[in-house]
């Protein structure tokens, strides 16, 4: 039997205690959270540490070393408002880098530097581009993710 899934009595009654010891005190790492399962690929959408995979019949959850706990379906939806919100706070610092390209371009005119204006204003377009596209993917990521959630029930 590998570790993270269901077996003897002794190892659920000693996965049960770590799991609570781990809830009264929060301390996962210290009360061997890591030990009660298999190493999992993914890490702690709360806190970005370790999770191992539990498994416990048909039954799969994943723990984080600091003791943070999800389903699969738990896990799927707080990675997808990660990434979401990390791709929104992208099409804002492209969006910065823009105005700040056009901001510097602006000066550069004004100064007499045509040259270097000239450049700056392509870098505003090509960041422009990006901006755009990346919030086009954002919709179309958010509608599909939405038509799959309404479909599997999640």
């Amino acid at each position: 039997m590998k570790a993270g899934e269901a077996g003897s009595d002794e190892e659920w009654r000693q996965r049960v205690k770590v799991e609570t010891d781990i809830a009264a005190q929060g301390n996962g790492f210290k009360h061997g959270v890591l030990h009660i399962g298999e190493p999992s690929h993914f890490s702690c959408p709360d806190c970005g540490g370790a999770m191992v995979q539990i498994k416990e019949g048909s039954l799969v959850r994943f723990k984080c070393h600091t003791g943070h706990g999800f389903s699969p379906g738990t896990l799927l939806n707080e990675m997808q408002e990660i990434t979401e919100k990390k791709l929104w706070q992208s099409v804002r610092s492209l969006e910065e880098f823009i105005m700040l390209f056009n901001l510097t371009s602006d000066n550069l005119a004004q100064a007499g530097n045509t040259h270097a204006a000239a450049k700056f204003k392509v870098k505003a377009e090509a960041a422009t581009v990006s901006a755009n596209t990346l919030r086009a993917y954002i919709f179309e990521h958010l509608f599909k993710r939405d038509s799959a959630q309404q479909e599997s029930g999640a």
